[in-house]
């Protein structure tokens, strides 16, 4: 027999089978992989400004 798993990612929450799971998990790791562009712009950001007024504060002194 078995063990039925409930799958908290769907948004049906009927889902219970680990196949069902799967299916739903597929489309939930879509939407972020679609975001890591934007996560890395975001960060080379933030690291440019980190060195852009570190430079400055050094040159003050």
């Amino acid at each position: 027999m078995k063990e039925k798993i409930k799958c908290l990612y769907c948004e049906d929450l009927n889902y219970t089978t680990s196949s069902n799971c799967k299916k739903c998990g597929e489309n939930l790791y879509k939407a972020p992989k679609e975001m890591v562009p934007f996560w890395i712009i975001t960060i080379i950001l933030f690291i440019y400004l980190y060195v852009l007024f570190n430079e400055e504060y050094n040159l003050q002194l």
